[in-house]
């Protein structure tokens, strides 16, 4: 963490320094990664102003109180930064929750398998369905990378015939085509 303290008016003595530190210390159990955080404290006629602005991997927090008394503002002010910061944090957890619980639905509904019910006991059993789509070779490398499969089927948009491509051993991708006439 870069603390970075202003002070306007105000005699930051060694104490509110130190308390500073404290106060604004405690907010790195709440944080991934190292913030900028800058304090700026200062006095206006009867009001001691707290303010704190957090950079953290590209987001700002920022953070302002008023009272009569410095240290109050300051706990005030580090208070507020606090709930901004896990409510951010909740807020990105729960939007990677709901992309993954999405990814992980699409994926699902891709490679459900069902067995023969007529006669379970036959060697050929359905898979999944594909798009019947035409896409670009590029594009359907995009979705074989997508969907971490080994093979992916789909019909070729330039020469709308039916083309397979697999993951090789070695992670490199095949293309197969049939053949031309």
């Amino acid at each position: 963490m870069s603390l970075q303290i202003t002070a306007r008016n105000v005699d930051l003595s060694e104490d509110l320094k130190e308390y500073v530190e404290k106060k604004i210390g405690k907010l790195n159990k709440f944080i991934d990664g190292t913030p900028d955080v800058h304090v700026i404290l200062r006095a206006e006629k009867f009001r001691q102003i707290a303010e704190v602005t957090l950079l953290i991997n590209g987001v700002t927090i920022h953070g302002q109180t008023q009272t009569n008394d410095i240290f109050t503002s300051l706990d005030k002010v580090a208070d507020k930064v606090q709930r901004q910061v896990v409510e951010d944090k909740r807020r990105v957890v729960a939007i990677k929750s709901r992309k993954s619980q999405e990814k992980k639905g699409v994926l699902e509904e891709t490679a459900s398998t069902e067995v023969d019910e007529e006669n379970p006991s036959s060697e050929v059993i359905r898979g999944r369905t594909y798009s019947r789509k035409p896409m670009a070779p590029e594009e359907a490398l995009m979705q074989i990378k997508a969907l971490g499969d080994d093979f992916f089927l789909f019909i070729n948009s330039q020469t709308d015939e039916v083309n397979l491509f697999q993951r090789r051993k070695n992670g490199r991708y095949w293309l197969i085509e049939p053949e031309s006439e």
